[in-house]
């Protein structure tokens, strides 16, 4: 809560009540003078990742209160859409290599090497796409990567980055000529499917639970393997 010169008044003591719809309480001195006041408030949405601002104005004794505002929720910073694109984009390599590399050789006479290159550019996308989205999340709330991690949404991400390194290996490793050992494709996009569930986890569907989130992860999968 700040007064009109911008500088802040509150106490501090911002507690959190928790549960499915929280409310944030902070205290203000018994001694609060008259003036035009706001508070400033910002949240990090559990459901989708976007940060969200805005003010509430109010007044004590004789004075005008400031104007409210909400921030433009259809406002999406350009990295964070740039890393949603990328992210999208290595997951339809990916899962499109898959469907080269396990289904169609059962029908008919399928380069290898295309699809695995395939599959190693799809991972090498996602894992730069989920970084930033990392980064524009960090940038968006002030978060340090440590506080960020704290959240249900910095450990998704963390998660889909460690997803995205080991499947970018292994796809590196399954694409490298002359290798006898060489692993199969398959462990990588494993792991792009369980980093697509995650992404799932925090798009507008898993306000429907479990279901929502099933609903949406199958249907990035196919429209992947479709693309």
């Amino acid at each position: 809560v700040v007064d009109a010169d911008g500088e802040r008044v509150d106490l501090g003591d911002v507690t959190n009540s928790g549960g499915t719809r929280p409310t944030l309480r902070v205290s203000l001195p018994e001694s609060l003078p008259d003036g035009a006041y706001r508070m400033l408030w910002q949240a990090l949405s559990g459901h989708d990742g976007h940060v969200t601002d805005g003010t509430v104005g109010f007044a004590v004794g004789d004075f005008t209160p400031p104007d409210s505002r909400d921030s433009d929720t259809r406002s999406v910073p350009w990295l964070g859409d740039t890393g949603r694109l990328l992210a999208f984009a290595g997951l339809a390599l990916g899962f499109g290599a898959a469907v080269f590399l396990v289904w169609v050789p059962g029908a008919l006479a399928v380069p290898r090497r295309p699809a695995l290159e395939a599959l190693l550019a799809g991972a090498s996308l996602h894992l730069l796409g989920v970084v930033f989205l990392l980064k524009s999340t960090m940038d968006e709330t002030g978060l340090s990567d440590a506080d960020l991690a704290s959240t249900s949404l910095g450990r998704v991400l963390m998660l889909r980055i460690g997803l995205g390194i080991a499947a970018l290996a292994f796809a590196g490793i399954a694409s490298l000529p002359r290798v006898p050992a060489r692993l199969p494709p398959h462990l990588a996009v494993l792991l792009l499917v369980a980093s697509g569930v995650g992404s799932a986890r925090f798009g507008h569907a898993s306000t429907a639970g479990l279901a929502g989130i099933a609903v949406d992860a199958m249907h990035l999968f196919a429209a992947a393997a479709w693309v």
